[in-house]
């Protein structure tokens, strides 16, 4: 089940809960308002749900958890792994590097259902393997989206896809904050992973992705096609391409 949660002033997170247990109990407090906190680089709120799942003390980025002594939901967007064991009950859709933006403080959240009953481009990506749900961020509509990586389930890609008029403009999550060095590092990177990568992608796919900076300032990589019909493809480049991408960076800083 894919719920959003309202973000303070910032915007919509969307998750995507996939324990049912778990989820049975929360349907049954839905919405729940509450303040949410950062640790490191995960952020957590208070819920009404008690709650035992198999609790663990290791976690993915992206992961969406339950932590009994604070009967709280826990979003981990980045290195940092809990305080003490935690259930794993979902998963953050989209992009994660939003959530480093968002103020150092206890920011206000509501977490309540998400519908996309007719949203014919949503079905559409649902119905090739993402997760996907239209949401806004600081005022700009989007559909956040998530990508898992054929035959390891825990390399997930965020993305953004930016609808308009005249085609789809599509980002994946943040790679690292741009300055002139990571901006150049990862423009070289790119050159030489594009090069190993040419008989596996189609070439004219393969030259429609570039390193780009979005509007918060992060190396990314984008897109932009103006048929929808090409979106699962190129999403799904674009998600091999960004994990070679990434792997080659850590190796090469290594």
């Amino acid at each position: 089940m894919y719920l959003i949660l309202r973000f303070g002033n910032h915007g919509e997170i969307p998750l995507f809960i996939t324990d049912n247990q778990f989820l049975k109990e929360l349907a049954e407090h839905l919405p729940v308002k509450s303040k949410a906190v950062r640790w490191k680089e995960e952020y957590y709120f208070e819920t009404p749900i008690e709650f035992r799942g198999r609790e663990r003390l290791q976690v993915n980025a992206g992961d969406v958890a339950y932590w009994r002594p604070g009967k709280a939901l826990c979003l981990f967007y980045g290195l940092s792994q809990p305080y003490s064991p935690v259930s794993i009950v979902g998963e953050i859709i989209g992009p994660l590097y939003l959530l480093k933006e968002v103020e150092d403080e206890e920011v206000e959240v509501l977490l309540e259902g998400e519908k996309s009953e007719g949203d014919g481009l949503v079905e559409k990506l649902r119905s090739e393997g993402f997760k996907a749900v239209r949401r806004k961020w600081q005022g700009y509509p989007s559909i956040a989206l998530t990508a898992r990586l054929p035959g390891n389930a825990e390399r997930r890609i965020g993305f953004d896809i930016y609808e308009e008029d005249f085609g789809y403009a599509i980002e994946t999550d943040g790679i690292t904050k741009y300055d002139e060095c990571s901006g150049q590092a990862t423009l070289y990177a790119m050159k030489a992973v594009k090069n190993d990568l040419r008989e596996k992608f189609n070439f004219r796919e393969l030259e429609a992705i570039r390193v780009d900076i979005n509007e918060d300032n992060y190396v990314c990589l984008s897109s932009f096609t103006e048929e929808k019909d090409k979106l699962p493809t190129l999403l799904k480049i674009m998600a091999s391409l960004y994990a070679y991408l990434l792997d080659y960076l850590v190796g090469f800083s290594l």
